[in-house]
């Protein structure tokens, strides 16, 4: 594959490219609504060049360790999660939104837009029709095709623009690409997507989707799918039906099949159009008022001329910039960052602890500025230094490092007195370097450090020490206003944690002895009538046969009683008869015993039927079995006492549910009660005192939450006041399931 000149490739920025507007208007009313969903957000993602590209490029970043690469819009989705990929929507969004990126001339995205979901939906018809194995990468590739063209226009908006309006056919502006640039679009974006390192031919296609046919026609299957795609999107109904539709037939098709597959695409591409509210543009696609006939041939172009803009159209070009324009362009920079950094505050305030913050931080460093692999030094204010942390990605030996602020002298120490960034390109040769310094560069492997200080106010929370090369410095330079915003950020949300983690100490350390000696009293009485209960059903089950029906129900109620034990002990801090049950757990079995064991004395005197609907194939958990049947029976409660006169209890299990990149067991526990009000629904996990009548809440769903929580699981709820509720609890599985 030809490689672009290493000097151009300096000088570009491809993680930030344009998208039509009205997408992007799209994507943020996804992910504003109430409830973002995966399938809301890819529908929209999966019909943008440039967003997709975000996606695919980030879920196959070393940062997340996949073992295979993903080609699949919907794969990358799920492999990144919800909350990353609102971040990274948002963040593409709010950055053109502010940027003046998608107003130079040049360029129409309105054409480039139409021609690459054509080339993409044709992609997909044609992979389905010659049975080619993977129709979704197929997909993927007619959507990238062209992806060079907008990597070259957003670095070179004039440059490029001028190449664009200049050249009329497509084999003049591959050479005027070459001449004026150096590399040619589809060289470019052949090159990006190699970056990628996908286990795929898609950069090949989009290396070779203008060759001659006769280099094509002995290609591999993708490359030829792109080919076809991209060589029918522009052709209007009239052409697609013709003899000469296309040059020399590819997969056996006939020139019907040809113009059944044209026509079924731009009728799919029209429909998206009217979705997102897109006027027609130069007749390339349909009007509202043709869609329901035969759609028009598309104007006369030289030789598809397709994404150029018209000189005719091109907005005038600015006034000279005045002083108070220039403060208009900063304060709009300045609200950019802002809104950037929203999103980021978000995702970070989910998190409780020190450790799931720096992780946080790790994921955003990476998707707003590029930077992977950070080191994370906290300030230890007992010993006035900065001290390694190692959150569980990076080297073991940071957490061995350490530099004293009384006398050490580093790029670290620097910065954090300073409260600017330091960073090891600057220095005067003749300086004198630190250990610390080398030790942290060998560490990153790069030819540099940036050393970025997390302090804000009173807040001193550490340094973030970034790798670099000297090639990403003038772009990183041109971002401190939004890294420092951003290292504040971190700063604060560190702060509050350490400050939440302190608090909790003092507390409990002052409460727990006097917590001991009550709780102790407590449980000796309650563990006393405990025994003679277990004692007693001992006597019973001796007098049954072990095939009886109550032996079995015997049974339950016994371990019912261990279990209650368990937690006496549990809470009383008393050393345990024996550990709770890790690991080898079937969840449905836990619930269909538990379902026995509770539909005779919690359902039936109310009239609630049971309906239970448990997935194949669930793998064993590790996880405490006590707890989780803490958890259901707790729910089960809640439910029975929300339908005092009669409904519907419906339990649920299923497989492979993805959140935040992490599998996982879904346990869904829905009744059709009256609904919990908006006024309960806002403080539901929170210890108050309980309604029953009026809702689910009270204690025990702060326990739940707990026990959840422990489990290293999460629990959600949705309601309607017009009736029912829904809790989701996702329970992670096994590394090896």
């Amino acid at each position: 594959m030809p490689e672009p000149l290493p000097e151009l490739l300096e000088k570009i920025d491809a993680r930030h490219l344009p998208s039509l507007p009205h997408v992007l208007l799209k994507l943020l009313d996804v992910c504003n609504s109430e409830e973002p969903t995966f399938d809301g957000i890819c529908r929209v993602l999966d019909k943008d060049t440039a967003l997709a590209a975000r996606i695919i490029s980030v879920g196959n970043s070393p940062l997340y360790g996949r073992p295979t690469k993903i080609t699949s819009l919907e794969r990358a989705l799920i492999a990144l999660g919800l909350d990353t990929v609102k971040t990274i929507a948002i963040s593409a969004a709010v950055y053109q939104v502010f940027s003046q990126i998608g107003g130079a001339a040049g360029l129409d995205l309105k054409r480039f837009w139409w021609h690459s979901l054509m080339c993409a939906t044709l992609s997909r018809l044609i992979a389905e029709k010659a049975a080619y194995p993977a129709p979704d990468e197929a997909y993927l590739c007619g959507l990238l095709h062209d992806i060079g063209q907008l990597v070259l226009w957003a670095n070179f908006p004039k440059d490029y623009g001028s190449v664009m309006e200049d050249e009329a056919d497509e084999t003049r502006l591959i050479a005027q690409e070459k001449a004026r640039l150096g590399a040619t679009h589809c060289e470019i974006g052949a090159w990006l997507i190699g970056t990628w390192k996908l286990q795929s031919f898609i950069a090949d296609a989009v290396l070779y989707h203008h060759d001659p046919m006769d280099r094509i026609v002995h290609a591999p299957e993708l490359v030829k799918i792109v080919h076809l795609a991209d060589s029918l999107a522009d052709r209007p109904a009239s052409a697609a039906a013709s003899p000469s539709a296309v040059p020399e037939p590819l997969f056996g098709l006939t020139t019907d099949e040809i113009a059944e597959l044209t026509g079924q695409a731009r009728e799919t591409v029209a429909q998206i159009a009217r979705s997102f509210e897109i006027e027609p543009n130069h007749g390339i696609e349909p009007g509202p008022e043709e869609a329901a006939g035969e759609l028009p041939p598309a104007p006369e172009l030289p030789d598809r001329r397709r994404h150029r803009g018209s000189p005719e159209r091109q907005a005038p070009k600015p006034p000279t910039a005045t002083p108070d324009a220039l403060k208009r362009l900063e304060l709009t920079r300045a609200v950019r960052d802002i809104a950037l950094l929203e999103g980021v505050h978000q995702n970070l305030s989910a998190l409780d602890d020190s450790d799931g913050i720096l992780t946080g931080i790790e994921k955003c460093l990476n998707i707003l500025f590029g930077l992977r692999h950070p080191l994370f030094f906290l300030y230890d204010r007992a010993r006035h230094a900065l001290c390694g942390k190692d959150p569980g990605s990076q080297p073991s030996l940071v957490a061995e490092l350490s530099v004293s602020l009384d006398s050490g002298k580093s790029l670290l120490s620097e910065a954090l007195a300073r409260r600017v960034p330091s960073e090891s390109f600057s220095r005067d040769e003749a300086a004198v370097v630190s250990i610390l310094d080398e030790q942290l560069i060998r560490l990153t492997q790069k030819e540099g450090i940036l050393c970025l200080p997390m302090t804000a106010g009173d807040a001193v929370a550490g340094v973030i020490v970034c790798g670099v090369e000297r090639s990403q410095m003038p772009r990183l330079e041109k971002q401190y206003r939004l890294i420092m915003m951003f290292a504040r950020l971190c700063a604060r949300m560190l702060d509050s944690a350490q400050r939440r983690q302190a608090q909790a100490e003092a507390a409990g350390a002052e409460n727990m002895a006097l917590m001991k000696a009550h709780t102790r009293k407590i449980a000796h009485e309650v563990n006393n009538p405990l025994n003679i209960m277990k004692n007693y059903l001992q006597l019973l089950g001796d007098k049954l046969d072990k095939g009886d029906i109550e032996y079995g129900e015997l049974k339950i109620v016994n371990e019912e009683i261990d279990r209650v034990s368990a937690l006496v002990r549990e809470l009383s801090a008393l050393p345990p008869a024996m550990h709770p049950e890790e690991g080898a757990v079937d969840v449905n079995r836990v619930i269909t015993e538990l379902i026995a064991f509770t539909e005779g004395t919690l359902f039936a005197p109310r009239n609630i039927a049971l309906q239970p609907r448990l997935g194949e194939a669930l793998p064993p958990l590790r996880i405490a079995r006590g707890k989780l049947k803490q958890i259901l029976l707790n729910l089960f409660k809640n439910a029975a006492e929300a339908m005092p006169g009669g409904g519907t209890l419906t339990v649920s299990t299923r497989n492979n549910v993805n959140r935040d990149g992490a599998p996982c067991v879904e346990i869904l526990v829905q009744d059709s009660g009256p609904g919990i009000p908006p006024q309960v629904m806002a403080c539901l996990f929170q210890p108050v005192t309980s309604t029953k009548g009026g809702g689910h809440a009270g204690l025990g769903l702060s326990i739940v939450k707990e026990i959840v929580g422990q489990l290293r699981g999460s629990i959600t709820c949705s309601s309607s006041e017009k009736g029912g509720t829904t809790f989701q609890i996702l329970l992670p599985k096994p590394e090896d399931s």
